[in-house]
């Protein structure tokens, strides 16, 4: 689903007049208006999951939850580990920003408005909520594919070992 501005128009004002109006509806017109005006209509397809995804690019939207749900992974492995397993762990990466999620460019990832939507609006990724998003790098979807390539080369057991996330995270 992508919208025509007039089409935005008309979905803002009918969603605007149900909000005034009440009554049960299994749409919610607050966040149909909110995911139109930021233009985040792929919203609207994947919580009304009847609808047709046309809107946002579905392969930005698949991976953009692929490193979200791979930094969930990530850091609740890291938060698994002992004191001195993760001294180490910070040792050899070299700082401690580097094993948490940073967040997508703001100004030239398509990404960013994708994860924004999912985490402030979609209530999704709760872990990320009180952070900012918005890495500032135009750098960082680069990072993420190559952290999400070494951890699918590692598979699919859980926690992440201390030796996993070090071959995660190796210098090249």
């Amino acid at each position: 689903m992508k919208f025509s501005p007039a089409e935005r128009l008309i979905v803002v004002m009918l969603a605007e007049i149900l909000e005034k109006v009440g009554g049960h509806s299994e749409i919610d017109p607050s966040f149909v208006k909110l995911a139109a005006q930021t233009n985040n209509e792929w919203a609207i397809t994947w919580d009304n999951g009847w609808l047709s995804e046309n809107s946002c690019d579905p392969s930005i939207v698949k991976e953009t939850t692929d490193i979200l749900n791979a930094w969930r992974r990530i850091e609740q492995s890291v938060n698994d580990l002992s004191k001195a397993e993760r001294d180490d762990l910070i040792a050899n990466v070299g700082h401690e920003s580097w094993i948490k999620f940073d967040g997508f460019d703001g100004n030239n990832d398509d990404h960013y408005g994708v994860a924004t939507f999912l985490v402030k609006e979609m209530n999704r990724y709760s872990e990320f909520e009180k952070r900012s998003l918005n890495s500032h790098s135009s750098t960082s979807i680069d990072r993420h594919r190559e952290t999400l390539r070494r951890l699918r080369g590692i598979g699919h057991h859980e926690p992440l070992s201390a030796d996993d996330l070090k071959q995660i995270f190796k210098r090249p």
